[in-house]
């Protein structure tokens, strides 16, 4: 009711009322065309700087869905492992690609694990779909025998942890290395062996005669 008592108020105040409302509206309208103006120079530098990238949508496209492809093939190997029904598991899990490359590599990857799966047909169970496990199982080995994944090879890890797990012996020593002599063992550890436990380790060795044979020692 007070707004249109202010309506009813004699004329120059009516007219004062409208053009007030008038000088709003304009102030209003410049704040958004300058808001549209701003937005509007963004999408052009965008379009200027990344428009070229339109060309690629269609690779772009089949590039994600080949990454999904390849993120849930690994999922549904990681939880089923290799066994006789883990295929028939991806294919539906899979299903049909919606480009041609990715049908294709649906295609490959059932083909491949289908390969893997043959050689479970001798076992009840399943065998372990990555090489996680042995990863972890030799990193879990790597701290007790002091070694570290910068200075030590895969093949390595390896020794050392059947090193660590065989009973040595003078015999044993001697016939495995009866056939390398005592030089080209100290020309391996000084190319492959970085300086660590090993130096104290040399201290406890006997130090034969340079150029003989670690049987002869």
């Amino acid at each position: 009711m007070k707004a249109l008592d202010e309506y009813r108020s004699p004329q120059h105040k009516v007219l004062a009322l409208l053009k007030k409302g008038r000088d709003d509206l304009r102030v209003k309208y410049r704040e958004v065309m300058d808001q549209r103006r701003v937005a509007e120079n963004q999408v052009r530098a965008v379009e200027k700087q990344l428009g070229w990238l339109r060309g690629f949508r269609r690779a772009l496209g089949t590039w994600s869905e080949l990454c999904a492809i390849g993120q849930a093939s690994c999922s549904v190997v990681r939880r089923f492992g290799y066994s006789t029904t883990t295929a028939e598991i991806l294919s539906q899990a899979l299903g049909s690609g919606s480009t041609p490359e990715g049908n294709g590599l649906i295609t490959e990857i059932v083909v491949v694990v289908k390969q893997q799966c043959e050689h479970c047909q001798a076992h009840d169970g399943r065998l372990p779909g990555s090489s996680e496990v042995i990863e972890s199982l030799i990193g879990r080995g790597k701290h007790p025998l002091g070694t570290s994944q910068n200075n030590n090879s895969l093949t390595g890890q390896f020794l050392s942890i059947a090193a660590s797990t065989i009973e040595l012996s003078g015999a044993s020593l001697r016939e495995s290395l009866k056939r390398c002599r005592i030089k080209h063992l100290r020309d391996w550890v000084k190319t492959k062996i970085v300086p660590g436990i090993h130096v104290a380790r040399k201290e406890d060795l006997v130090d034969p005669d340079f150029g003989t044979k670690l049987a002869q020692a």
